[in-house]
């Protein structure tokens, strides 16, 4: 079993101090960071500063498959999803592998707990439906957290064949000194024949809810418009 963790630091020297001490301690196997610490344009603490980052990870106890792994930051004045990601869902359905995603989207959708819907979500929420990806997330627990608001901001996905092997996804009460909170999850290396409980938006009644939604918006978490 992998033990992943995933986490937007926000270029915070502390935060990142704080996510080496946790990953220290806790013993994780995989990191999914975004927007890590910057200082004169080199990356402290990590080796990295892209927008995305993707790996392949052998699993050898599933027969030698592979997995791709990604570490995505979509800025919210940036298209949704940025063309960087696109075209690592296009190249992974053709290769047929495996993805995983670990992502600040920046974005609002019900579908992975945001309080409401804004067009950033709709557009990435369009994606995820149309390249058969899962949403991983579960429950509406905030993942971006500040003294003026909170919401659900940091999401999971991963393709729909895979989804069986992410369990125990979370948000983590551990303080990451970031204003974004940590999420786990572990990834099974062998499948178990109990159910694991994950959002799925392809069964949601999205006609009831949009109904349900212009009768009583208030129920929802938005502000009708006139």
């Amino acid at each position: 079993m992998f033990k992943v963790i995933q986490v937007n630091l926000h270029h915070s020297k502390a935060a990142t101090a704080a996510l080496n001490q946790h990953l220290h301690q806790v013993g994780m196997d995989m990191a999914l960071i975004q927007e890590p610490w910057i200082n004169k344009n080199a990356v402290m603490g990590l080796n990295t500063s892209d927008d995305l980052v993707a790996a392949y990870v052998a699993l050898p106890r599933l027969n030698g498959a592979r997995l791709v792994v990604c570490s995505a930051y979509l800025p919210g004045e940036a298209p949704n999803p940025s063309m960087q990601l696109a075209a690592l869902v296009e190249y992974c359905e053709d290769q047929k592998v495996p993805l995983l995603i670990g992502c600040d989207s920046n974005a609002h959708h019900t579908g992975w707990g945001s309080t409401n819907t804004n067009q950033r979500g709709e557009e990435l929420f369009s994606f995820i439906m149309s390249n058969n990806l899962e949403i991983i997330n579960s429950g509406c627990v905030p993942t971006f957290v500040t003294r003026a608001r909170q919401e659900v901001l940091d999401i999971t996905l991963c393709s729909e064949r895979f989804a069986n092997h992410i369990k125990g996804w979370h948000v983590s009460d551990d303080a990451s000194l970031s204003d974004h909170r940590y999420v786990r999850f572990d990834i099974t290396l062998t499948l178990e024949k109990t159910a694991e409980a994950y959002r799925d938006p392809k069964t949601t009644d999205w006609e009831g809810y949009r109904a349900s939604l212009m009768m009583n918006p208030r129920n929802f978490g938005t502000t009708q418009l006139a």
